[in-house]
């Protein structure tokens, strides 16, 4: 029976053969809700049993579970795999090692049915490990319904954890993901916000987002290992941004995003283990920002430690590093 599929979920699966099971499971609905979804495994080149296992599934359920397997390429080349395939009405990013809220994905799946939004957000749960304590974060609950998206006073930057997005309106964007970069969550995310209009809400968490994991790139030794890869990210945003309308680009949405692409930047470099070897990296990356992209350099001054750096010409770098370790 071939029905409409509401919602595409893409999983970005990379050695997640301890979690994959989980993360599957949590997606098991109903007959008549299943007929509604659709979920691409995207296995990257996995040397476990990540691809083995998620056959199993599509084997069960051929009419919703599909399962793409490639070469290695990195978080991004799985968005850009999977959204090459979709066919839901609506796309959510689904990372391997996290799982969906059972309890909640049904109505979701009914509640975007009916909508007709080009983003909708939602609360998420972060779930601590091991003790797998939950916290609900509802970072944007004075949002209200069917709203012009870049006319909202946004209070904190939005997450891929939070969004749900019409798959014609990301592939309208046609700017591939950066491949063989982690951290690609933000450009994804950037890309989303910048190509949407109209934002609508689900009041109800859908995301589990799991913490405490070592080999997580969020962890510090993932930052310190992947912290090139913020500069490759923020280069592909501004790349972005600079063709943006002057009324997107101004939006609050946007300037949220870019401030938190900034901290990222400049966070990940003093947060490594010997900062002052790199300093003359992140100097020059200053620069270009300065000179190519003058409007960006201005508005990440609203950032203490940055405009410090700036006045004092980055004297003073490994002091202000210790303290940013010390806070971490």
């Amino acid at each position: 029976m071939n029905c409409e599929k509401i919602l595409t979920i893409s999983i970005a699966s990379y050695n997640v053969e301890k979690y994959i099971k989980e993360t599957l499971d949590s997606l098991l609905l109903d007959d008549k809700v299943m007929n509604k979804l659709e979920i691409i495994v995207v296995d990257d080149g996995s040397s476990d049993h990540t691809a083995e296992i998620a056959s199993e599934y599509k084997n069960n359920y051929p009419n919703c579970i599909r399962v793409i397997s490639k070469e290695n390429g990195g978080y991004g080349s799985t968005i850009n795999a999977s959204l090459k395939e979709a066919t839901g009405k609506y796309y959510k990013l689904l990372d391997g090692d996290d799982w969906f809220f059972s309890e909640s994905l049904a109505d979701f799946i009914l509640f975007l049915e009916k909508c007709e939004a080009d983003l909708i957000i939602t609360p998420f749960y972060k779930v601590f490990m091991p003790d797998k304590r939950f916290e609900r974060l509802d970072n944007h609950p004075y949002l209200e319904t069917k709203s012009n998206l870049h006319q909202i006073e946004f209070k904190s930057d939005v997450l891929m954890h939070e969004i749900a997005v019409k798959t014609d309106v990301l592939r309208n964007i046609n700017r591939p993901i950066t491949r063989h970069c982690f951290y690609t969550d933000n450009e994804f995310t950037f890309n989303a916000l910048a190509a949407s209009k109209v934002v609508d809400t689900y009041k109800k968490p859908v995301y589990c987002y799991r913490l405490g994991l070592d080999e997580q790139s969020v962890s510090l030794t993932g930052i310190r290992k992947h912290y090139q890869d913020t500069r490759k990210v923020a280069l592909s945003i501004f790349e972005t941004y600079a063709a943006l309308p002057e009324k997107v680009k101004t939006s609050p949405v946007i300037r949220l995003k870019l401030l938190k692409v900034f901290d990222i930047l400049y966070s990940s470099h003093m947060l490594l283990e010997k900062p002052g070897r790199h300093k003359r990296e992140l100097m020059g990356f200053d620069r270009m920002i300065k000179e190519k992209y003058p409007d960006l350099y201005m508005l990440s001054n609203t950032f203490k430690r940055i405009r410090f750096l700036r006045k004092f010409h980055f004297m003073g770098y490994s002091l202000l590093c210790r303290y940013v370790l010390s806070k971490h």
